[in-house]
């Protein structure tokens, strides 16, 4: 079970990705929900972040062992983090 910080774009998504291939179960925390949840269609897409954006391989990838889901959080905001552990426990 891991936890991936800004798993929406950059490396986090990145890393996300490369977990959930590997079979892991990823949690994508990450301010905006809505982009989470499009991170995670791509993450399942195979996407590939670029300078014009999002692409998708010519043949999906394999299917994942893996788990994903995303979590709300805002690390500048302690409400945020005390909802983000309080949904993680359950």
């Amino acid at each position: 079970m891991i936890i991936v910080t800004g798993g929406n774009s950059g490396t986090g998504y990145e890393t996300c990705k490369a977990l959930y291939h590997a079979g892991a179960k990823v949690y994508l925390a990450c301010r905006d929900l809505e982009k989470g949840r499009k991170a995670i269609e791509d993450i399942k897409r195979g996407g590939e972040f670029g300078i014009l954006g999002v692409t998708y391989p010519a043949t999906p990838p394999p299917a994942s062992k893996g788990h994903i889901e995303c979590l709300q959080l805002d690390l500048a905001d302690f409400g945020s983090i005390s909802a983000f552990a309080e949904e993680f426990k359950t």
